[in-house]
């Protein structure tokens, strides 16, 4: 995690707003994440 940009307190921060049920927006930052190239069993994407 310590070379990952601050990208995995994002993804992190994704799964928050998703468990708030702020979805589109989770997706959003998720999406922004992986994009990005954090990559982990948390962050995939279907």
């Amino acid at each position: 995690m310590i070379h990952s940009k601050g990208l995995h307190i994002d993804a992190v921060l994704s799964f928050y707003l998703y468990e708030l049920g702020l979805t589109e927006q989770s997706e959003k930052l998720l999406r922004s994440v992986v994009s990005n190239g954090f990559k982990s069993e948390m962050t995939f994407l279907s």
